[in-house]
C-alpha cells in the first residue's frame, strides 16, 4: 500500500465525503473547518446534516445521493465497523453545524436576541436531540 494520500476540503466537503466510501483504503479527508480526532461517525453525521440543509435551501439539489439510511449502511458494510447510535452521531453533526452557523450569524450581524429563531439548523438539532436521547 502507498502513502496517505490527504485531501484539502473546501466548498465541495460534502460531495468529496459522499464518494468517500469508493475510495482507496490508502486515501483520507482532512478537513481543515472543523478539525478534532474522534470517532468518525461524526463525520458521517455531519455530512448528513450538512447534505439535508443543502437540500433545504436550493431549488436544484443534487441528485443521485444515496438515502441517510443507505449511507449509513453502506460506510458499515465497507469499514467493517457498526455504529448503533446512528442518531446520536447525526445529533452531534447538527451540533457542530448549530455552533459554525451561529458564528457565522454572529460575524454577519445577526441580533443576538434572535440568533435562535433565525437559525435553520436549531429546530432540526432540537429534534435529533430528543430523538437520540430516546
Amino acid at each position: 500500500m502507498g502513502p496517505l494520500q490527504a485531501v484539502p476540503l473546501g466548498p465541495l466537503q460534502v460531495d468529496i465525503a459522499k464518494r468517500a466510501a469508493r475510495w482507496e483504503p490508502r486515501q483520507a479527508l482532512v478537513d481543515f473547518d472543523v478539525a478534532y480526532i474522534g470517532n468518525p461517525a461524526a463525520d458521517i453525521g455531519y455530512c448528513l446534516m450538512h447534505e439535508s440543509f443543502t437540500r433545504l435551501l436550493t431549488d436544484r439539489p443534487a441528485t443521485g445521493l444515496p438515502s441517510q439510511q443507505d449511507t449509513w449502511d453502506r460506510w458499515e458494510r465497507l469499514t467493517g465497523r457498526t455504529i448503533l447510535q446512528r442518531d446520536y452521531w447525526t445529533a452531534f453533526g447538527a451540533t457542530i453545524l448549530c455552533i459554525t452557523g451561529t458564528r457565522a450569524m454572529l460575524k454577519w450581524g445577526v441580533p443576538v436576541e434572535t440568533i435562535d429563531t433565525s437559525n435553520i439548523v436549531v429546530p432540526e438539532w432540537e429534534a435529533l436531540i430528543e430523538r437520540a436521547a430516546n
